[in-house]
């Protein structure tokens, strides 16, 4: 699995290589790891999979980056 985030702005992609199978708290960490440190949060996140996805990956987001929503 790949996965992709493309700043809207820039429109600069970012490709992150993964296994098959990957939780929304994997997905945070590797944002965390390589998105956030260079771009820092973003102020709109969007994914194909679904809302309730988008709000497991901000929940996780939030704790590891050790803030509060």
């Amino acid at each position: 699995m790949i996965v992709v985030i493309v700043d809207q702005f820039t429109k600069i992609i970012r490709l992150k290589i993964t296994t098959i199978s990957i939780s929304s708290e994997e997905i945070a960490k590797i944002y965390r790891d390589n998105i956030w440190k260079l771009h820092r949060i973003s102020r709109k996140i969007l994914s194909n999979q679904g809302l309730q996805f988008v709000s497991k990956f901000i929940k996780e987001l939030t704790k590891a980056l050790e803030t509060t929503r």
